[in-house]
């Protein structure tokens, strides 16, 4: 490969970006900043940024602060990071983007996610994100519930004898999960 071609798949990866917005707890815009750098090492390589292999490939792998806005009037000091992340992070796999938007940082204190905005070419990724296969209508004609909110649950019975998971079962179904 030609330098000038390394050069255009390097832009081509650096160019197609997904955005997320956080909101993130901190004591002012400085420091969000850095807790929202920290946020995109974490979320792509999972290594600090001085480590060699990282400058290897941040470039087209790790995510980028594009902004940082307090959001004034709330009860704590908050701030809504946007990050964007290359599309090639997400490896075509609906799994892999819900890591990148929000996988270790999810156990972090004080961040959220605000808002996901795919980039056009993620848009168009009907393998990525094919879409409801039933429609509304569908899944409501399969579960028999022409009006009502559709509502599930995960039973997670951890050391809960098979009676008691059941009286569980039973006592959401006669709730109306469905």
């Amino acid at each position: 490969m030609s330098s000038s071609d390394s050069a255009a798949t390097s832009e081509k990866k650096t160019s197609e970006r997904f955005r997320v917005d956080y909101v993130i707890e901190a004591k002012s815009e400085a420091q969000a900043r850095k807790l929202g750098r920290e946020l995109c090492l974490e979320q792509t390589v999972e290594l600090p940024s001085h480590i060699d292999a990282v400058k290897d490939v941040e470039a087209f792998t790790v995510g980028t602060v594009e902004n940082v806005t307090e959001i004034r009037g709330s009860r704590n000091e908050l701030f809504r990071v946007t990050a964007a992340f290359p599309n090639d992070t997400a490896g075509g796999e609906l799994s892999q983007f819900l890591n990148v938007v929000f996988g270790n940082t999810s156990l972090k204190r004080g961040v959220s996610v605000a808002n996901v905005t795919l980039s056009e070419e993620l848009q168009e990724n009907r393998e990525m994100f094919p879409g409801p296969q039933f429609g509304i209508q569908g899944l409501r004609d399969i579960l028999r519930v022409p009006e009502a909110p559709l509502l599930c649950t995960a039973l997670k019975p951890m050391g809960r004898s098979a009676e008691e998971f059941g009286k569980m079962a039973y006592a959401l179904a006669k709730g109306g999960i469905d």
